[in-house]
């Protein structure tokens, strides 16, 4: 198993979800079914794939519990799911938009 730089994407999602949430806090990841942000950042939540998170979807996990979503915006590239990402980015609260990155508060 590769261990992560200490300069990767994943890692700086992880450090800021854990600077900005609450230990208990639910998290929505995209990934292709990977926990590995949600192991770097101990928290609970669910991994989604880029095609499934439309509005809907992140609204059902939202009343489930999910209090942030984040994820690498080349995700939504390489599934061709940028219209998702577009969606996301205007129907909720934009925390961190980073090059590599974004992160959502889903109030």
């Amino acid at each position: 198993m590769r261990a992560e730089s200490w300069d990767s994407t994943v890692l700086k999602i992880a450090s800021d979800i854990k600077s900005i949430t609450a230990q208990n806090d639910l998290i929505i990841t995209v990934s292709n079914g990977n926990p590995v942000y949600l192991y770097h950042c101990s928290r609970g939540g669910w991994t989604a794939q880029p095609q499934k998170l439309n509005v809907e979807y992140i609204t059902k996990l939202k009343n489930e519990g999910a209090k942030w979503l984040a994820g690498e915006k080349s995700m939504f590239i390489h599934e061709n799911s940028e219209e998702n990402m577009r969606s996301i980015l205007q129907n909720f609260e934009v925390y961190k938009y980073e090059t590599e990155y974004f992160i959502v508060k889903l109030k």
